[in-house]
């Protein structure tokens, strides 16, 4: 049995959201698919939400990105529960696209 040559995988970069304004349409879509639109939520409030996401204060979304295209995200805010603002801060938003789960 031959074994087969491993290929260097492509790493994957952490940055703030807010140095790659260009995908914010994404997380937006991403999250408000996966949870807002379960939650009386609207696609326009879920963007602002990240629009208003910087680097200095909470909230604040970090984006993986490998091949310069953004494979997950992860959001840091106050809360994410009315009525139970003792939790904080919450990660929140924590999502990996589906072709990029499983892999370590």
């Amino acid at each position: 049995m031959t074994a087969k040559p491993m290929v260097a995988a492509t790493p994957v970069t952490i940055e703030y959201l807010e140095r790659l304004p260009k995908f914010i349409s994404i997380c937006a879509s991403w999250t408000f698919g996966q949870w807002g639109c379960q939650s009386n939520g609207s696609y326009e409030q879920t963007r602002g939400e990240f629009e208003a996401a910087t680097k200095n204060s909470i909230p604040l979304t970090l984006i993986a990105i490998e091949n310069a295209l953004p494979v997950g995200m992860v959001t840091l805010a106050d809360r994410d529960f009315d009525g139970k603002s003792h939790l904080s801060p919450w990660l929140k938003s924590l999502f990996v696209h589906p072709f990029h789960r499983k892999k370590g």
